[in-house]
């Protein structure tokens, strides 16, 4: 680990330096907003009985610039994960054309062992979405899906169809 912080550090001293100091601020500022919101609170309940309202708007302010500093660095981190997922996009095109180009068999291999990790993708999403779906309680026996041409009981665009518990089989939809 120590390697990899003096690889980073040697790369790029500014950004390392900026990265450390977000993910620290990121890691503090829960619990520093949290004591600032107590001090505010009790802040506020003194000027209650005193009727100064200066020290409140002392605590609003700095709540505000911390939540001001806390979103900025969440904004810079997530620019920094969208600017590393087009790196890593960027690397797989590069060396699947290096495959392409060096050693052109192995292209109907990579693709047809790709298929089964699709399909599987494809069926744990599916059951994740089912899962989740059936988790959300239903005010009513029926759910709401969209069609173009919809009964008086939903929205407009929608299809009524029965809710289905966990492993039951989907039911046709009605209108």
């Amino acid at each position: 680990m120590a390697r990899s912080l003096n690889l980073a550090w040697r790369a790029a001293p500014r950004e390392f330096v900026l990265t450390g100091a977000l993910q620290l601020l990121g890691a503090v500022s829960g619990g520093v907003i949290l004591i600032l919101v107590k001090r505010l609170l009790d802040t506020v309940l003194a000027a209650v009985h005193t009727q100064d309202l200066g020290p409140v708007l002392g605590w609003i302010t700095a709540l505000g610039l911390l939540l001001l500093l806390t979103t900025f660095a969440g904004q810079v981190q997530m620019t920094q994960s969208v600017l590393g997922l087009i790196s890593s996009a960027a690397g797989v095109a590069s060396l699947l054309f290096a495959i392409i180009v060096v050693v052109p068999v192995l292209v109907p291999v990579l693709v047809l062992g790709s298929v089964p990790v699709l399909l599987l993708s494809a069926r744990g999403s599916h059951e994740l979405f089912e899962f989740s779906f059936n988790l959300v309680p239903r005010s009513s026996p029926h759910v709401c899906e969209p069609d173009p041409h919809p009964p008086r009981s939903c929205p407009r665009g929608h299809l009524v169809r029965p809710l289905r518990l966990a492993g039951q089989p989907l039911a046709p939809a009605s209108r």
